[in-house]
């Protein structure tokens, strides 16, 4: 079961797993500690491409187990670049 915007089973790009820290509404650091219990220095890694991103965490947003994922499955393009600011 692939999601709108995850191209296939098992793998997960930066970029994909970008937008689930981001629809989450937490910083990278919180959600490496709170949501997958590591380091933010790992979650930094994975984000840079210097290490993979474990199968561990794909399986768990195509199962939309991660915090962010429904609400980017629901509408991906709400989320996929961050609001401009307001002029005042």
């Amino acid at each position: 079961m692939c999601s709108p915007i995850h191209g296939k089973a098992d793998e997960m790009t930066a970029a994909e797993l970008r937008t689930v820290i981001t629809a989450s509404g937490f910083s990278a650091s919180r959600w490496a500690r709170e949501v997958v219990y590591r380091e933010p220095r790992t979650v930094r890694r994975w984000l840079s491409g210097e290490s993979p991103i474990p199968q561990s965490v794909a399986r768990a947003f195509e199962r939309q187990e991660l915090p962010g994922t429904q609400k980017m499955n629901a509408n991906p393009a709400s989320i996929a670049a961050p609001a401009p600011a307001a002029i005042a």
